[in-house]
């Protein structure tokens, strides 16, 4: 919705005993995202 300007999808990832979610769990999927796939 541009004019609410809304996040509609929401990245969580558990680290050990960390929860990472936001900005850097976002960053951390694009860099995911990015790598070669392994075959």
């Amino acid at each position: 919705d541009p004019e609410h300007r809304s996040i509609k999808e929401m990245y969580t990832f558990t680290f050990e005993k960390y929860q990472i979610w936001g900005a850097s769990a976002r960053m951390l999927r694009q860099i995911f995202m990015s790598l070669p796939k392994k075959i």
